[in-house]
């Protein structure tokens, strides 16, 4: 069952801490056409005072409000900062209260699904019994078993357990959902925000440039711990390593459980945005390749 969220709050966004990686470019000064913060904000107020729908709601605290979109224009982006532009050019753009809700319902990383994580005795009750065959080994070796696991784990039955659940027995497609669900693609950090747990989102210009973009063989492959390859998810970490091939035009890697296998582990942070990087070795006729990839990278939309 899926519910909407804001995932806005005004006052507490806009102003991540800092890390020392240079972002992707540089972050970008507020354009003429974005309204000032005091203008959005005298706005708001008075959507706010209107009672206007969920204006009335929303988590907002005047005496942070110009800072936070004045973060928001000038900060390097992220999901939450392009919202707060987006918003901010809604309700100054939009006098009546319906025009501005229904420019707010439209904007990027506004309004998001969540996804209710199932109990824990539906999840291990999948686990222990046809899914038992994948492997996943959730609990086996916990002194409370599967439950057990859950209950110190909490997170993996939110982030993941609708896999578990919803996703049907073939193993290869519940793997897919699982891997896929480890960060959130609707929230993305900057660069320059301190989180490695959350992927780095890079506006148009910039994913085009990513290294590893539109590279078709190892050996043009150019990447080291410091400099990884960049993709969106380890899904997509897996197609690369499929897609790319040997200077004879072979692929050594054909399947997804191939490239798993082809996995060294995982190098720590590391990268310009500090990341977790995988390295991965590959045995082509011409040489073994080590690529160091990360998978925290996924392309912005404004």
């Amino acid at each position: 069952m899926r519910a909407s969220a804001i995932v806005v709050v005004i006052g507490a966004c806009g102003g991540g801490a800092q890390t020392t990686p240079s972002p992707p470019s540089s972050p970008p000064q507020r354009a003429a056409s974005e309204p000032t913060p005091a203008a959005i904000c005298a706005r708001i107020t008075a959507l706010h005072d209107a009672h206007c729908g969920f204006f009335t709601s929303l988590d907002f605290d005047a005496s942070h409000c110009s800072n936070a979109f004045r973060n928001a224009q000038q900060g390097a982006p992220s999901t939450s900062r392009l919202a707060l532009r987006g918003l901010g050019r809604c309700v100054v753009a939009n006098q009546r209260c319906d025009e501005a809700q229904q420019c707010v319902a439209k904007i990027p990383y506004w309004v998001k699904p969540v996804q209710q994580a199932p109990s824990a005795d539906a999840a291990c009750a999948r686990l222990d019994g046809p899914l038992a065959k994948c492997g996943y080994g959730i609990g086996h070796d916990h002194s409370g078993g599967c439950l057990g696991f859950m209950a110190d784990h909490r997170e993996i039955l939110e982030s993941s357990g609708h896999c578990v659940v919803d996703e049907g027995d073939d193993c290869e497609h519940v793997t897919d959902c699982m891997q896929d669900s480890v960060f959130d693609k609707t929230d993305l950090r900057a660069c320059s925000d301190v989180d490695p747990g959350k992927a780095v989102g890079m506006l148009a210009a910039d994913w085009a440039r990513r290294n590893g973009a539109g590279v078709a063989r190892y050996s043009a492959a150019r990447s080291t711990k410091a400099a990884p390859l960049e993709v969106c998810g380890f899904i997509a970490e897996n197609h690369w390593l499929i897609d790319a091939a040997c200077d004879d035009g072979s692929h050594p890697i054909a399947t997804r459980p191939q490239a798993e296998a082809s996995r060294v582990g995982n190098e720590g942070t590391a990268g310009r945005c500090g990341s977790i990087v995988d390295l991965y070795r590959v045995k082509c006729p011409e040489a073994t390749y080590e690529l160091h990839i990360d998978a925290y990278v996924c392309p912005l939309t404004e």
